[in-house]
């Protein structure tokens, strides 16, 4: 089995420095364009990280795989 997933140095860039959930209503409340908008460029820096995760078998970098 192999599994891909981000590291916690990549995750902490992310808005808020975590994963969007659904605690987010909570924290964002009204504030639905501020809400969109972190969910927006979480997004995109998600299809930025699979795109990388997708070329990884063209140019493998053996020392990040790690046992689990």
């Amino acid at each position: 089995m192999v599994v891909l997933a981000p590291s916690s140095q990549w995750v902490r860039t992310l808005p808020n420095g975590k994963l969007p959930d659904r605690k987010n209503f909570a924290h964002y409340g009204p504030d639905l364009q501020g809400r969109v908008k972190m969910w927006s460029q979480s997004a995109v820096q998600a299809t930025a990280l699979s795109d990388e995760f997708a070329g990884w078998p063209e140019k493998p970098h053996i020392s990040s795989v790690q046992p689990l």
